[in-house]
């Protein structure tokens, strides 16, 4: 039986004005390497267009080519789905509606410069070309040898683009501005020079300072990348394992009867990556896995997210970190851990994706302090300078015991958000006053969002110098059954309220409302819910101000 073919399709009128034929010329120059592929064209006829185009086919010896009338609603959309390739060979479009579309149903777009759709690269889910048939040709060569699962990935970020700035909910709220900014007479609002961008050219875009959107709602974070996070460090496959006694230690030759064994993702970029994306943010994840069941579990768990795993290298001759999780019948955890391929990450890593940083508004990097990066502890300073100069914003997270002041210091001043533990930041600090300790990193250069999570009691933050913002620890919404990732968590909803542009206190709050979701549920991410949900639980506005999905 002959296997089914994989598609080339261009759905529209069929008029001189969309430069089909150069499409047909293009195809003709790369058929013969892709004997699998076929080239459809959709729409109606004008003008005779058609059979001008099925003629030029004829003459040019087209194989696996062939026109199609129009097609409307759900059939439209399935086609657009089942497509491999969207091209777009115009001359001239104002819009060019079939590319959202596309892009909604999944399908990576190529499209002529004609056609306003550069950020089709920024946003890594097409091609933004010359005209003409030779540089056609040369996409189509390009996209056509990839591997089936880039395409889809590229699918996949293009859909989660339109969902971002195409949807309903995204119109109304420009709309509303618009109405707004009128009603208020029109004048344009004062803003540093530095968020002047022109959409889709990266060149133009820098990064918005942490301090101009850190409690200001009159400036939030309106950078229009295509991404809201890239979390940067550890990843881990978790073993889930519930009830063990943490209390005496469990001896030779014992057995215990345990509930069902779970298997699950861990570390900073699973758990606070998930966290972000479940309230909403598009996030990304860089890390380092290996070439083994474990490596493909998370890479799976995180695609199921929404989780952008672009970054996520596979380490040659390392494996995945793997981590058995003890948990007591309280909740209460200990950990047997196998460090593995995110050992290796290092400033250098940092660079190779530095295209990738580039793409976001915030970096997470962590966990740090602990020894579960030391190559990254040992160039902390130069990895977060790497990340900086792509443009990105930087938050920083450590774990255990936080390690030494000496070892996070170097690296405070180019930190835009750092919140440790109480354990953590008493380690580092030699201090036991939370107002002290936020001192002590701002007398090393800590000059934007800094705190201190305090458990039972709360949260305190420092948006800037001198000014303090005590969040309280919610209630849970249900039962408690693992604290595991509570902090991380946290940090999730702080940063995801912050990005959405809500004050310091609002954003607090989300993330204590998130920590209070995450230990309702089995390991880091189970109980974690929707971002309506969870400002729901923390009292406050669901719709935030900017970024999100």
């Amino acid at each position: 039986h002959e296997l089914p073919r994989k598609r080339v399709i261009s759905i529209g009128r069929i008029h001189p004005k969309k430069g089909l034929d150069r499409l047909v010329r293009a195809w003709v120059m790369v058929q013969a390497e892709f004997p699998g592929w076929e080239c459809v064209i959709i729409g109606p006829d004008e003008g005779g267009h058609a059979e001008q185009l099925e003629r030029l086919g004829r003459e040019l010896n087209a194989e696996r080519f062939s026109i199609a009338g129009p097609i409307f609603g759900p059939e439209k959309l399935q086609v657009l789905t089942d497509a491999d390739l969207f091209a777009l060979p115009t001359l001239n479009e104002n819009f060019a509606m079939t590319v959202a579309e596309s892009l909604a149903c999944q399908t990576p777009v190529i499209s002529t410069k004609g056609a306003p759709w550069e950020a089709l690269e920024v946003n890594g889910c097409g091609w933004w070309i010359d005209h003409g048939p030779e540089a056609m040709a040369a996409t189509l060569r390009s996209a056509m040898a990839l591997p089936d699962a880039e395409r889809r990935a590229m699918g996949a970020r293009g859909r989660t683009w339109m969902k971002q700035d195409y949807c309903w909910r995204m119109i109304g709220r420009q709309t509303q501005r618009v109405y707004t900014w009128m009603i208020n007479g029109g004048t344009p609002r004062r803003r540093d020079r530095r968020l002047t961008v022109r959409p889709g050219n990266r060149r133009h875009r820098r990064c918005v300072p942490w301090r101009l959107i850190a409690g200001d709602r009159e400036t939030p974070m309106t950078e229009p990348r295509p991404l809201d996070v890239i979390v940067c460090g550890t990843c881990v496959a978790d073993i889930l394992v519930r009830p063990v006694p943490l209390t005496e230690a469990p001896g030779a030759g014992r057995l215990f009867h345990v509930d069902p064994i779970d298997v699950t993702t861990g570390g900073l970029v699973a758990n606070t990556g998930i966290g972000l994306a479940r309230l909403g943010m598009r996030v990304a994840a860089a890390t380092l896995v290996g070439d083994d069941l474990w490596g493909r579990l998370i890479r799976d768990h995180l695609t199921a997210e929404g989780v952008d795993t672009t970054a996520v290298e596979t380490a040659p001759g390392r494996a995945t970190s793997t981590t058995a999780v003890l948990i007591d019948p309280g909740g209460e955890r200990s950990f047997a851990h196998h460090g593995g391929a995110p050992t290796a990450i290092d400033a250098a890593f940092c660079r190779r994706h530095a295209r990738q940083f580039a793409r976001a508004r915030l970096a997470l990097v962590g966990y740090v302090g602990v020894g579960l990066l030391p190559a990254l502890e040992r160039e902390l300073a130069t990895a977060l300078a790497v990340i900086k100069e792509a443009g990105c914003a930087v938050a920083l997270e450590t774990a255990g015991d936080g390690g030494t002041l000496a070892g996070v210091a170097p690296a405070l001043p180019l930190v835009d958000c750092y919140v440790p533990s109480f354990d953590e930041a008493r380690q580092q600090t030699g201090l036991a006053d939370p107002r002290t300790i936020i001192d002590c990193y701002r007398a090393h250069g800590a000059a934007a969002m800094v705190g201190v999570k305090l458990g039972s009691r709360g949260t305190l933050l420092s948006p800037r110098p001198g000014a303090w913002v005590e969040i309280p620890c919610l209630p849970a919404p249900g039962p408690v059954i693992d604290t595991t990732g509570a902090g991380d968590a946290l940090l999730a909803g702080l940063l995801a309220g912050t990005l959405r542009g809500l004050a310091p206190r609002e954003a607090g709050l989300l993330g204590a409302a998130a920590a209070a979701c995450c230990v309702t549920g089995l390991g880091a991410t189970a109980g974690l819910r929707d971002h309506a949900t969870t400002a729901r639980l923390a009292g406050i506005d669901a719709g935030g101000m900017t970024g999100g999905r």
